[in-house]
């Protein structure tokens, strides 16, 4: 399973990032806090459906994590402060069945 696209909307404390793999294997470097953690959470979220319980950043009202994932599938994770922990649907574009797994 390879992640083509990320995006990332108000995710912990990310603003904002776009971005598209090509390649198997990433380095992410950076100071401290500048969000290569929150970069991790992200992806573990997208493919897994766990997160923690404040993924929304502070002061904002919504929020979202999309990937390409391979070929086949879009995932989507959207937050807003009535659903902070968000919904994680999953699309597979070949046959248009879309799965949802809302918060715990």
């Amino acid at each position: 399973m390879q992640i083509k696209k990320l995006e990332l909307r108000n995710f912990k404390n990310i603003e904002s990032l776009e971005t598209s793999f090509n390649g198997n294997v990433y380095l992410v470097k950076g100071d401290n806090e500048l969000g290569k953690t929150s970069l991790i959470t992200a992806i573990t979220a997208i493919l897994t459906g766990e997160r923690s319980d404040q993924i929304l950043q502070r002061g904002k009202e919504n929020g979202y994590v999309k990937a390409n994932i391979g070929e086949r599938y879009e995932a989507s994770l959207e937050f807003n402060n009535k659903n902070p922990r968000g919904t994680l649907k999953i699309r597979d574009l070949e046959t248009g069945l879309i799965q949802t797994k809302g918060a715990k």
